[in-house]
């Protein structure tokens, strides 16, 4: 194709452009690499400590949330204990629910007693500024009979059998406040169940507890029913709707972290969980947008990139510096024998600093050129007396001198592609060693990095197959004898 023709044709038209891109490609993917690994560590170890911390925030707000849950069930049951006390009337029944309710009438939303065949007995279901003002229990006695949810006759029906009725939280009114109703049954002497104790519980109070738990500017708690529906969150739109089905572990009583999509903003949320208790069959969700949970990372990245690109600057420099220093003194070098090769005039010696390889090929070609003045003056004084001597002879005397400096020069350009060839096998040499080392280490290197390197192993073999070229064309054969009939 022509544009792979002419990207071979520019590619290998310049050795400092073949090193410098190299070079730079190289050092910029290994950077790129171990940038990226060291952010994607960066990154697990900053996650792994947010939900650390925020586990552990959970599993607190957990705890607060369950020993409150356990003194709310304790005081229902400490006034089913007085009201199972042996002849117990309905006066003291009365005086032990008025207690109840003045002494939490914030958490004790209502309070209902049903007798053995389900007739509500006693009520007290009066708002706040009712039941402060309710201060002689007779007010409470003979009352008639009100109108029950059905929240309430469901939690009658399920502890008259016995057993302890608890419904999972509600939300009721327009003020979206959570309810829970409970069932307790009230033994008679022989064991079996007489009355009912029907308790409905405001949690308000709990959820502020909730609300008021913020973790950075996006985290935020809320409460899982064991249903898996959101009943306790800062914003309201989220109440009643289900819970992410990440967060299942958690209605099982497992504490952890998770990620997922939050349902209505749609950002990437960051939580943790923890189980309130097996009474309630709960769960505390601490939730953060994942962004911000690890914006160090982001930041740290911020950083790492600024210095990436410092150091793809100051390579971009060192390889400048480094190719410029192979391939200028090659130039120049090139440059001198070219000019020697089409006017055959030896000039000035060549001025290369430096005692490494490049400066030892200068050494070498100052002193061939050195030879070659003395050559070329020792042919010259010869031409001058060969004319004095022998006349009739100059016409081809003149052929040979010619044809022996000829012959010379040609001598001397075998010995500087010899020179040439053994001191830039050295470099190349170091340059085939390090494309090896490089193929070795980077085993896991992405596909363009594999490619560069293929192409500076590719011309340096170029360049060494040039090198053997020249070093056998300017190599002495020993004579080919054979018999010919």
């Amino acid at each position: 194709m022509p544009v792979i023709r002419w990207f071979r044709d520019w590619w290998g038209a310049k050795l400092r452009r073949r090193l410098l891109i190299s070079f730079i490609a190289t050092t910029v993917v290994s950077l790129t690499w171990l940038g990226a690994l060291s952010f994607r560590t960066g990154q697990a170890m900053v996650q792994q400590e947010v939900e650390r911390g925020n586990r552990r925030v959970a599993s607190l707000a957990a705890q607060d949330i369950s020993a409150q849950y356990d003194t709310i069930i304790s005081n229902a049951r400490l006034w089913r204990h007085q009201l199972e006390a042996p002849a117990v009337t309905l006066l003291l029944q009365a005086r032990t629910m008025l207690e109840l309710r003045h002494s939490a009438p914030l958490t004790y939303r209502a309070l209902y007693l049903f007798d053995s065949e389900g007739q509500l007995v006693l009520h007290l279901a009066d708002p706040l500024e009712e039941l402060l003002a309710i201060q002689d229990v007779a007010d409470i006695i003979d009352r008639p009979s009100i109108p029950l949810e059905n929240e309430v006759r469901t939690a009658y029906e399920g502890a008259r059998s016995g057993d302890q009725f608890m419904s999972t939280a509600r939300i009721v009114g327009a003020d979206q406040v959570p309810i829970l109703t409970m069932g307790i049954p009230v033994m008679v002497e022989d064991g079996r169940p007489g009355q009912v104790v029907v308790v409905e519980v405001d949690l308000r109070d709990y959820w502020r507890r909730i609300d008021g738990i913020y973790v950075g500017q996006t985290g935020r708690a809320f409460i899982v029913s064991k249903e898996g529906i959101i009943i306790a969150h800062p914003d309201r739109n989220y109440i009643g709707l289900p819970a992410a089905p990440q967060l299942e572990p958690v209605l099982a009583g497992y504490e952890g972290q998770t990620e997922y999509a939050d349902s209505l903003s749609g950002r990437l949320m960051l939580a943790s969980y923890s189980p309130v208790g097996k009474q309630s069959g709960w769960g505390i969700v601490i939730e953060q947008e994942h962004a911000e949970a690890l914006a160090p990372v982001s930041r740290i990245a911020s950083v790492a990139l600024g210095v990436l690109l410092a150091a793809v600057v100051v390579t971009i420099i060192v390889a400048t510096l480094i190719a410029r220093s192979i391939t200028q003194p090659i130039q120049y070098l090139a440059e001198v024998t070219q000019a020697i090769a089409h006017t055959g005039e030896l000039g000035e010696n060549v001025m290369v600093r430096g005692q490494d390889e490049v400066g030892q090929l200068a050494a070498a070609f100052n002193q061939m050129i050195a030879s070659l003045r003395k050559a070329e003056a020792a042919l010259r004084g010869y031409s001058e007396r060969l004319e004095e001597m022998v006349e009739e002879r100059t016409k081809e005397l003149g052929e040979a001198q010619g044809k022996l400096m000829r012959q010379e020069k040609l001598a001397v350009l075998g010995q500087l592609a010899g020179g040439l060839g053994h001191e830039l096998r050295n470099p190349l040499g170091v340059i085939s060693n390090t494309v090896y080392y490089l193929q070795m280490i980077l085993v896991d290197a992405d596909e363009t990095t594999r490619e560069y390197l293929g192409m500076i192993a590719d011309e340096v073999r170029s360049a060494t197959k040039i090198i053997s070229d020249l070093l056998d064309l300017a190599r002495t054969r020993p004579a080919d004898r054979r018999q010919i009939a």
